[in-house]
C-alpha cells in the first residue's frame, strides 16, 4: 500500500487509538465497545493466557470492516512486581 491510500489507512488508526484511549480514560464501556469489529476480544488484565502466561504483555490486533479499522483482539496484562 503507497500514497494516499496508506496515509489514509495511517490517520484512521491513530483516531481509532485516539478515540480509544479516550472512552478508557472516561471508563465509557459503551464507546469503546464501538470500537471493536464484531467478533472483537479484549483478554481481562491478571489472567493467565491460553498458550503462555506471561507478565507484562500487550497484544492489539486491528481488522478491517468495510472502510473503517475496527480492535480485533486487544489485551494488557501487567505484572504485579
Amino acid at each position: 500500500m503507497k500514497g494516499p491510500a496508506m496515509s489514509t489507512g495511517i490517520i484512521q488508526i491513530t483516531e481509532l487509538l485516539a478515540t480509544c484511549e479516550r472512552a478508557l480514560n472516561k471508563s465509557d464501556a459503551v464507546s469503546a465497545a464501538s470500537l471493536y469489529a464484531v467478533d472483537g476480544v479484549c483478554y481481562l488484565n491478571n489472567l493467565p493466557g491460553a498458550v503462555a502466561p506471561e507478565a507484562n504483555r500487550e497484544l492489539l490486533v486491528l481488522v478491517r470492516e468495510a472502510r473503517d479499522w475496527k480492535i480485533g483482539r486487544y489485551m494488557f496484562n501487567k505484572s504485579e512486581a
